[in-house]
């Protein structure tokens, strides 16, 4: 699967006092049951993961899913760890599609997804189906550690593909002290281990920072019966305005246009407490600066709205859509309430 270097916020959180009992709080638990530390990349490697640098609030926006993230992982004995890893892959975008049509939160290519029983037709695709693509990439996962019993031989297959990892194994992949020799892997895939290790780093070092401590270990998405929707909307009334949009997000797809799902995901009360029931992502209002230069270019601050596309904002903005792209690299999807970079002259 293509590393990207997605720019995708989840949910709008609500600023709320800080949790103050760690025992109850998510990211001291994770801390504690994260068991990559030592691994054989991590250890030769150290000042490169650290300075890579990790936007603390991407973790702190991805909350509700890394926790759901994490339940069907310790179901499946896979180190919490791997909690970050849709993160790294999609900006957790259910929808984020790369440009070599890798699609969804763990951006599975066509035959991955075939082999995980993940259907793909004109009207649907499971790859963007957040419960089946996560059991599925959970499946893969597994497969990956039983093939190579390293957990960073299974980053490197998961990101480069299996074959290359056994090919790379064959030409002196570790190195006579039984390290990972990164000069065996490509440049990608060595970004992306070291992506993943400060990803987690980060959470080992700052469970609590105000941005991360304020969480407790609670559900704050569940899986119910996708017949029992409403059902559960009467018994959970504080959660009943909950928008189609942030269903959607959590999902995938549009619930109230599939009813063939048999399952789906619901925000849970304690979603409310800390996240909007409105907004998908961390800010909610355009935002207009206009004293900003960029390479002598006069360029202003757009919040991206929904149904935004790159297409569109160029055309709004009178501006080329290359350079729209070219002035924002890391973005290669458009969310609603991403901040771009609008250049002129």
């Amino acid at each position: 699967m293509k590393f990207l270097p997605y720019l995708i916020f989840f949910y709008s959180a609500l600023a709320l006092a800080n949790f103050e009992n760690l025992d109850n709080a998510l990211y001291a638990s994770i801390a504690k049951k994260q068991t990559l530390s030592n691994s054989s990349f991590k250890a030769p490697d150290q000042e490169l993961i650290n300075q890579h640098p990790v936007n603390i609030k991407r973790i702190a926006n991805s909350t509700p899913l890394i926790r759901f993230y994490i339940d069907i992982l310790q179901q499946e004995n896979i180190p919490v760890d791997f909690a970050v890893l849709p993160i790294i892959e999609s900006g957790n975008n259910p929808k984020a599609r790369s440009p070599k049509n890798a699609l969804g939160l763990w951006q599975f290519m066509p035959k991955t997804a075939y082999e995980y029983n993940l259907s793909e037709s004109d009207f649907n695709d499971d790859r963007t189906d957040v419960l089946k693509s996560t059991y599925a990439a959970v499946m893969h996962l597994k497969y990956l550690y039983n093939t190579f019993n390293d957990w960073d031989l299974v980053l490197a297959a998961y990101n480069w593909g299996p074959s290359n990892v056994k090919n790379a194994l064959n030409k002196g992949l570790y190195n006579d002290q039984g390290k990972l020799n990164l000069n065996r892997l490509p440049l990608e895939t060595r970004n992306y281990l070291i992506k993943f290790h400060a990803f987690n780093q980060t959470i080992q070092n700052k469970y609590n920072d105000p941005i991360l401590n304020k969480y407790p270990d609670k559900e704050y998405i569940i899986k119910i019966e996708h017949n029992s929707f409403m059902s559960y909307l009467k018994q959970h009334q504080d959660i009943a305005n909950v928008s189609q949009n942030v269903l959607e997000h959590m999902n995938g797809f549009n619930i109230y246009t599939s009813p063939s799902k048999k399952f789906i995901l619901v925000p849970t009360s304690v979603f409310k407490d800390y996240f909007s029931l409105n907004e998908v992502s961390f800010k909610n209002k355009i935002n207009i600066a206009s004293n900003k230069t960029y390479k002598s270019k006069q360029c202003i601050d757009y919040q991206t709205q929904y149904n935004d596309t790159f297409n569109s904002i160029a055309e709004k903005q009178s501006i080329n859509i290359k350079d729209l792209r070219d002035y924002n690299p890391s973005v290669r999807f458009i969310r609603p309430n991403i901040k771009l970079n609008i250049c002129y002259g």
